[in-house]
């Protein structure tokens, strides 16, 4: 009886794998015959643009949700994290984060997502729920390192709420660890479309709570970072902390996610460009519909499946954008030209700075710094990691980081 699910699963997985490999055959002929669309681009970050561009336009396929977390993805990234192994030394080591109560005072400054995010806690200290993490640690540095002391990283990963993993992005931690010489805790926050926002955000809470009470850390002392959706999830914590009187140390944001429309003027210029393409929000297949709608969407009306998603476009915790923005702490931000996020995050920059500016009261805390890598694509770090001038910005993480033992 159970037979025939199973054979079809590994039928479609089968069908998905050889449609990707033809797919990569056929971009990889592309660029040999006409080159690179982008002059500045090597054949690694073709290949890889357009990898990321089939998984995005597939990812409410089977094949692709498989090939996120347990298949190709991992075996793709695998050469790259080997490589960064050798080049960036670091100590892994891997744990599990418990469940926290959610506080009802602190669920309060949620808004919307109070009943939600009180439910979501309770279920996982019942159910003895406990979240997957990883410390990696550069091994290069001559400092000693005690476990509380100074300055950590807690790294959320990208994949608009549906895909990615410690794996996919063990890239990214080791990178930022031998860059700023601080351990970077990561965590494997549980995945739309079978737990719905707020989940993500209670997981980041946890990891958060693990730092400051079980190791010891300073809420000052806490660096968020996070690309993509990571970088929006990174947002919404730093609202949620802020609603429990903590300031965080700092945000560094690799493309971040701010707002959840698609009506700025890069989702239109950048489209045949980058990877990440504009979805329609009211679409049951888009990122976007699986983290906030229903699980059924038997009693739902077309026009109300609309109307129920839309009403998400100004929440401050989804599209922080709409946040506000006056006590943000030193945040860095990156962000790439050619990205179709590119208006979105210019506009939230600007938002941002005027809003600390107005306040006037942050005696020199709180700034922003936007700084734009002109050839990349969405999370360039990752992605177009082999191309001229990546290294620069990640060398600028250092720089920031370093800088805030001066503030």
């Amino acid at each position: 009886m159970h037979i025939v699910p199973y054979f079809f699963t590994g039928f479609t997985t089968l069908i998905g794998a050889i449609n990707f490999a033809l797919v990569v055959t056929q971009k990889s002929v592309r660029f040999l015959l006409h080159g690179s669309r982008v002059p500045s681009w090597d054949f690694q970050t073709n290949l890889e643009r357009d990898m990321f561009l089939y998984i995005s336009q597939h990812s409410n396929t089977g094949f692709i949700y498989r090939a996120s977390t347990v298949y190709w993805v991992p075996i793709l990234l695998a050469a790259k994290n080997i490589i960064s192994g050798w080049r960036y030394p670091c100590t892994t080591t891997s744990f599990q984060i418990p469940a926290v109560s959610i506080d009802y005072n602190l669920a309060q400054g949620t808004g919307r997502w109070k009943e939600q995010l009180l439910c979501v806690g309770a279920d996982a200290v019942g159910s003895g729920y406990r979240i997957n993490a990883e410390r990696v640690m550069d091994t290069s540095s001559t400092e000693r390192f005690e476990e509380g002391a100074g300055k950590a990283i807690l790294y959320l990963h990208g994949g608009a709420y549906v895909t990615g993993s410690i794996q996919t992005h063990r890239y990214m931690h080791l990178r930022l660890s031998t860059t700023t010489k601080l351990p970077v805790f990561a965590i494997e926050y549980r995945l739309a479309p079978e737990f719905k926002y707020p989940t993500q955000l209670y997981d980041a809470y946890c990891a958060y709570t693990y730092l400051r009470q079980t190791l010891g850390y300073s809420s000052q002392n806490i660096v968020v970072a996070g690309d993509s959706a990571g970088g929006n999830l990174a947002l919404a914590l730093w609202q949620l902390v802020r609603a429990q009187g903590d300031a965080l140390g700092a945000l560094v944001l690799l493309s971040p996610r701010v707002d959840i429309s698609y009506t700025r003027d890069s989702w239109r210029t950048n489209a045949e460009i980058d990877y990440l393409q504009p979805e329609h929000i009211s679409n049951t297949q888009s990122s976007v519909f699986m983290l906030l709608g229903p699980h059924s969407l038997a009693e739902f009306k077309a026009e109300s499946v609309v109307s129920y998603v839309n009403e998400f476009g100004s929440d401050p915790f989804l599209a922080p954008i709409n946040a506000d923005l006056s006590e943000l702490p030193p945040t860095l931000i990156q962000a790439s030209r050619l990205e179709t996020m590119y208006s979105d995050i210019c506009e939230f920059t600007a938002r941002a700075t005027a809003a600390i500016e107005q306040r006037g009261e942050n005696r020199g805390r709180g700034s922003v710094e936007l700084q734009v890598f002109p050839d990349g694509v969405h999370v360039f770090q990752l992605v177009s990691s082999g191309m001229r001038g990546v290294e620069e910005f990640w060398y600028n993480i250092g720089v920031f980081v370093r800088s805030l033992d001066n503030n």
